[in-house]
């Protein structure tokens, strides 16, 4: 039997659950990518491309799941590079779509003995569609601005999670399995297919400006800015409405001193400049209450750096 451990309130117990990874077997899988490019005009090519990809399956020390299965990936994409003005403008474009098979994911289940478990399991296809625009322009020397902007359309067209008591608490449709854990709680299955992968933004902007002051024949100052946008994603398979992260900017700043050969620095910067803080890791416990980590908060402060 497991042991017990009942908690000081008499609320429950915490079972722990001894268990060795004594799976075997091996994986092995034979990938390819075909390619085609086009150069239009030595400035401006044309590209598509298909590959597949393949992440080994393996085990682990859960009686939850004790195995999982390999993960395949097929990636279509085509796109655009080109250079305009004298190369003081380069303007890249491409659109992908990325298809998965007996995906692997990471979240908490129950075990068949009652013991929450966190497990890596297959769940079935999902896909990866979107493009990206990647801008760079140079009106001098010295200025470098650059732009992109993503679009991501995702979803999970099978992603079938098996749990029980007290780790139901997913928002998606439910049915009972008609299986029991060996200590008769009903095993579950929440069908969450049709809903986006986890931290994938439909949109996302990345902003960024650059700008190099000469001080002397072996000296100059390089300042930089950046922000970034990120729409809503979400952080949690359980779908619940505080685990969607919300749309957030976050900029930052620094100004570097060097010499002209970059042979030593010394740079004073600021991230988050903003200052808010949002979920990073917004994750629902089984027993009626929530837990999350935080992004960074304004941080500033000063590095020295140099090469030998």
């Amino acid at each position: 039997p497991n042991p017990v451990y009942p908690l000081l309130t008499g609320a429950g117990v915490v079972l722990r659950d001894v268990s060795v990874a004594n799976g075997s077997g091996g994986f092995d899988r034979l990938t390819w990518k075909v390619s085609a490019e086009y150069d239009v005009t030595p400035d401006n090519l044309l590209y598509a491309t298909v590959e597949t990809g393949y992440r080994a399956g393996g085990f682990q020390a859960s009686s939850a799941v004790i195995d999982y299965d390999p993960e395949f990936i097929t990636a279509y994409t085509i796109g655009s590079k080109n250079q305009f003005a004298g190369n003081t403008i380069q303007l890249n474009l491409e659109a992908f779509w990325w298809k998965y098979r007996d995906q692997q994911i990471n979240f908490f289940t129950v075990s068949d003995t009652g013991v929450l478990s966190n497990v890596i399991d297959n769940v079935g296809r999902s896909q990866i569609r979107g493009f990206d625009v990647d801008a760079i322009f140079k009106p001098s020397w010295a200025t470098t601005l650059s732009a992109k902007v993503q679009f991501l359309d995702t979803e999970y067209d099978d992603l079938l999670l098996r749990t029980a008591p007290p780790r139901d608490n997913f928002n998606c449709p439910r049915s009972n399995t008609g299986e029991t854990t060996t200590d008769g709680s009903p095993i579950i299955e929440f069908d969450c297919s049709g809903n986006p992968l986890l931290y994938a933004p439909k949109w996302t902007v990345n902003l960024s400006a650059e700008h190099i002051v000469p001080l002397s024949e072996n000296l100059e100052l390089v300042g930089t800015v950046y922000t970034a946008w990120r729409d809503e994603q979400w952080g949690g398979f359980n779908y619940q409405p505080f685990q969607l992260i919300p749309a957030n900017w976050n900029s930052g700043a620094n100004l570097t001193l060097r010499n002209a050969e970059d042979d030593w620095y010394i740079s004073a910067y600021v991230t988050n400049i903003e200052g808010g803080r949002n979920f990073s890791f917004p994750q629902v416990a089984p027993v009626g209450f929530a837990t999350t980590t935080y992004t960074a908060p304004r941080t500033y402060g000063v590095r020295l750096g140099a090469t030998f």
